[in-house]
């Protein structure tokens, strides 16, 4: 019970507090009872729950106004406001995203603003409906990333404009050592090493589909002298 007790209090401390707004363990207590179904919670268990919060690293600032009421304000929640304003600004953008994945990551970065910080930036999230990328970018990376770090080969589908301007997929061999991601002219890059003909290629991650990993690579990678092909 205490566990969830102190979850609670975290959570409403969360959502309804910041640098500009605190709360008095009277209010604490309004909402455990109303809603988290919490009733006869005293003053001195609350005051314990908050050292327990503010012990575990929880930055909860004190305050004592009229009639020496003591309030109390979660801030420095691991980002600033305007730097997860700026997150927020950046994920509605993305074109490389979909509508629902972008709701996702925005909707986590919600819980850690009060909710008169989310009214602040709410209305400015502008999602494209119309530019949905077909193939999960971020399930794409993760893999990617995971490849690089355990130095294993790579093979995957590779999308190519067809006459018909349509994206065809094309399933080949390629046994490519990942090397890194790139960032470049608004695209996201696979740099790969092709061990066979010793040559550098590069793919766009939005048009590689079916990823499967292959053996471990003990190679050593040479220096990127030779010119980088675009991939096959």
């Amino acid at each position: 019970m205490d566990q969830e007790r102190i979850i609670y209090i975290l959570d409403y401390l969360s959502r309804y507090t910041d640098e500009k707004k605190s709360v008095s363990i009277k209010e604490i207590q309004d909402h455990l009872a109303n809603v988290c179904n919490l009733t006869r919670v005293n003053d001195v268990t609350i005051r314990r729950d908050l050292d327990r919060l503010t012990n575990a690293g929880n930055h909860i600032v004190k305050y004592n106004r009229e009639h020496n009421t003591a309030y109390y304000a979660l801030i420095d929640k691991g980002f600033s406001f305007n730097e997860i304003r700026f997150i927020v600004d950046s994920i509605s953008i993305n074109k490389f995203l979909t509508s629902k994945q972008k709701r996702q990551l925005i909707k986590k970065f919600e819980g850690m603003c009060s909710d008169a910080e989310i009214r602040q930036f709410i209305s400015r999230i502008t999602l494209n409906e119309k530019c949905s990328p077909s193939l999960d970018l971020l399930e794409n990376l993760d893999l990617i990333h995971r490849l690089i770090a355990d130095r294993r080969k790579i093979n995957f589908e590779y999308g190519k404009y067809d006459t018909d301007k349509k994206i065809k997929y094309y399933k080949k061999k390629r046994d490519l050592l990942p090397v890194r991601v790139v960032y470049f002219n608004e695209r996201i890059y696979l740099k790969c090493y092709n061990e066979a003909d010793e040559r550098w290629r590069i793919y766009s991650v939005d048009r590689m589909r079916s990823i499967v990993g292959g053996d471990v690579s003990h190679t050593r990678l040479p220096k990127e002298k030779k010119p980088v092909k675009r991939g096959d």
